[in-house]
């Protein structure tokens, strides 16, 4: 789709899995498990083995479902919001950094929750664990259905501690946990 008057071309697309991707056995195993137990589980796998790509493989099926659907991924240090968003955007994701060296997250975010009540198809915003505690990022998603919601936590064994438990917040219909030990 090419915008009038201009030479800058927007993609609209749908998330899915990339041509390249293909999961193997004990990844979709581990999809299945979790949608048995309602959408709720920790993957815990070693380093290496393709947590991140099983949560997003979950995250489509779950988008293929529903038509519709808004990720929250969390992440405990800032380099892996970049690693993230990168595996996000193969899978077609368009996400949202919320982060303290993402200076503007707060408009951002405000603007693809509107854009997504509106008329979008799918939200993705990756927060490290610091940020995804403050008063500003919980708030935020508190006027999208509880149905389209899915909260991923990376290294779920790290938002233990009483402070950090709260970006663990209640209305997602679906919670996954990471985590390799």
């Amino acid at each position: 789709y090419k915008m009038p008057n201009t030479s800058k071309t927007i993609s609209i697309g749908k998330p899915k899995l990339p041509n390249e991707v293909e999961l193997y056995d004990y990844q979709k195993n581990a999809i299945k498990a979790w949608q048995d137990n309602d959408c709720r589980g920790i993957f815990e796998m070693a380093t290496g083995s393709g947590k991140t790509y099983t949560a997003l493989g979950a995250i489509i099926e779950e988008f293929n479902k529903r038509g519709k659907i808004a990720v929250v991924v969390l992440v405990p240090y800032l380099h892996l919001l970049e690693q993230w968003k990168k595996d996000c955007e193969a899978f077609g994701f368009k996400p949202v950094l919320c982060g303290s060296s993402q200076g503007k997250w707060k408009p951002e975010l405000r603007s693809a929750i509107s854009d997504f009540r509106l008329s979008g198809s799918h939200l993705c915003v990756i927060a490290v664990h610091q940020t995804a505690t403050s008063d500003a990022f919980l708030r935020a998603f508190d006027k999208i259905s509880q149905e389209y919601k899915i909260l991923v936590a990376d290294e779920v064994h790290g938002l233990g501690a009483s402070q950090l438990r709260q970006a663990l917040q209640d209305g997602f219909l679906a919670r996954l946990g990471l985590s390799a030990t």
